[in-house]
């Protein structure tokens, strides 16, 4: 069941819930993201080894915009990747 933003707990962090997440985790981000750094990115991979970071080079903060013929092989493989 997702929460709304209002039923979170109030010190609800994504650093205090991400550790906490077992699922599969994919994390797309574009290496030549001028709005988030992409150290953003590995900070989050080190909260919580289930996260799969996948960086694109020669791309920005909206990749699925900018390249979305490529973020959809990489979709593809990371769920043909999962188990069953």
């Amino acid at each position: 069941m997702v929460m709304s933003q209002r039923e979170l707990p109030p010190d609800y962090t994504a650093r205090s819930a991400l550790p906490k997440m077992t699922l599969p985790m994919l994390l797309i981000w574009g290496a030549k993201d001028q709005f988030v750094p992409p150290s953003i990115a590995q900070k989050i991979v080190d909260f919580n080894p289930a996260v799969q970071l996948v960086s694109l080079a020669e791309v920005g903060h909206c990749p699925h915009d900018e390249v979305p013929d490529q973020i959809n092989q990489v979709l593809l493989s990371w769920l043909a990747e999962l188990p069953d």
